[in-house]
């Protein structure tokens, strides 16, 4: 296995890599790959929780909104210290401008509407333990 690598200055070089090491090499590379996938699909879908673009009306009470605002802070604090399957089961049954029901993700998901029930009812649990442990 051939590894090249290009410096700043524009200089050029490779290597060769073989037996016990290229194997090594190639699942860094995989490791690699699959965590920065897992890492940007968190980030999209926690930046789509940030995209709540309420303007405030001028006769709303400014201190409700504040306390309604903070709440909806502790949730997304909350939320994103989930697991990123947890955070995209919350995304797709509730924060998407067009959610899906449980029965439509658990096809997509290929498993019962009843284990969708159960995961839900498992992060409900652990947002309520971490919103009261951050309080």
């Amino acid at each position: 296995m051939e590894i090249k690598y290009k410096f700043v200055n524009g200089e050029e070089t490779s290597i060769s890599v073989y037996g016990e090491f290229e194997k090594i090499i190639l699942e860094l590379d995989r490791d690699l790959k699959n965590n920065n996938r897992k890492e940007t699909r968190r980030h999209e879908s926690l930046s789509l929780l940030d995209s709540d673009k309420q303007s405030i009306a001028t006769n709303t009470d400014v201190y409700s909104q504040t306390l309604k605002n903070l709440d909806k802070d502790k949730l997304y604090a909350a939320i994103a210290k989930l697991k990123p399957q947890e955070q995209e089961l919350l995304l797709n049954l509730y924060l998407n401008d067009k959610p899906m029901t449980q029965k439509q993700y658990a096809c997509v998901l290929g498993i019962t509407e009843n284990a969708i029930q159960l995961r839900l009812a498992k992060i409900k649990k652990k947002l309520k333990r971490i919103i009261s442990s951050n309080s």
